[in-house]
């Protein structure tokens, strides 16, 4: 019997801060993540917070070496985004169309699963916790960037700001507070959910 979208809720609004996993998923890139340990419910401006505070402590000549740049584009990219965060801690960045719908949130309001844009799969808002296990084959996949587009890629990822938007063939299970969510899951909840509001 599939999971229920009331049963989906309840475990949300109980999941603030806890951890979550995600298995064989699938992303749009062709990359399989074999298995990851997320956390549900954190505060993203908290997130950014701690993020931009932890750039001052990056060691600039050890990343020049690692990314094959100087010095000099080190601190610039990093003053770039650390000027990006401090506009998004304070709302002064445009806000981009969002088509997505929401499903459930915890105690707190924080919006954890919604649909996607095309409203055929549910997504979790998560941080990463730990590093995830990746098919070593499908990362054959990923675009090859230069220097640069991999610190930027690094900046990005200090973050851990994630999300998995589940369907009915790109993974295998999500694990969070006791539910076992599959694919079938995944789909019959949608349906549940377009059929609640065309009734609302």
């Amino acid at each position: 019997m599939a999971i229920t979208l009331s049963q989906l809720e309840n475990a949300i609004e109980q999941c603030g801060g806890d951890f979550a996993y995600v298995h064989g998923y699938l992303s749009g890139k062709g990359i399989l993540t074999k298995q990851a340990r997320v956390r549900l419910g954190c505060d993203y401006i908290t997130a950014l917070v701690m993020t931009q505070s932890n750039l001052e402590n990056l060691d600039y000549p050890a990343l020049a070496s690692h990314y094959d740049l100087t010095v000099a584009e080190v601190e610039n990219a990093v003053s770039e985004y650390s000027n990006s965060l401090a506009r998004r801690i304070a709302g002064e960045q445009e806000k981009r169309k969002d088509n997505r719908k929401k499903i459930a949130t915890t105690k707190s309001n924080r919006k954890v699963v919604t649909t996607n844009a095309a409203g055929d799969s549910i997504q979790f808002r998560c941080f990463t916790a730990g590093k995830p296990i990746y098919d070593k084959l499908s990362l054959k996949n990923a675009p090859v960037l230069d220097g640069m587009q991999r610190f930027k890629k690094f900046l990005n990822s200090m973050i851990g700001f994630k999300t998995y938007s589940l369907g009915a063939d790109n993974f295998e299970k999500f694990v969070v507070q006791g539910l076992t969510i599959t694919p079938v899951d995944a789909i019959a909840m949608v349906e549940e959910f377009h059929a609640q509001k065309a009734t609302a």
